[in-house]
């Protein structure tokens, strides 16, 4: 089987998932919330992850990932893959270091 670093077995995310989810999520969930959530959490991660650093500066204001404004649960288990796992580089401008 081939490495996939997006998907490399169980993770903390993974366990964390698990530990808060009910039994079976019920009939009337959509498909994508009946995947396992080892899965779902690779899903995240491809959707999520960027090779390059994120910017965040004046004029550039990244949107937030629709996949994070879907529903309640989805944010939830996927927020901290985009916050934790992606570099963000922030640009100042007009920096006085003596304040």
């Amino acid at each position: 089987m081939k490495f996939d670093p997006y998907c490399d077995g169980k993770d903390e995310k993974v366990l964390e998932m698990e530990m808060g989810e009910a039994d079976e999520p019920p009939l009337s969930a959509s498909a994508f919330l009946r995947l396992p959530g080892e899965l779902r959490v690779c899903i995240y991660r491809y959707a999520l992850l960027k090779t390059d650093n994120i910017k965040i500066g004046k004029h550039e204001k990244p949107a937030q990932p629709g996949i994070l404004q879907v529903n309640t649960q989805c944010r939830n288990e996927s927020a901290d893959i985009y916050y934790e796992e992606n570099a963000f580089a922030f640009h100042v401008t007009h920096f006085d270091a003596a304040l």
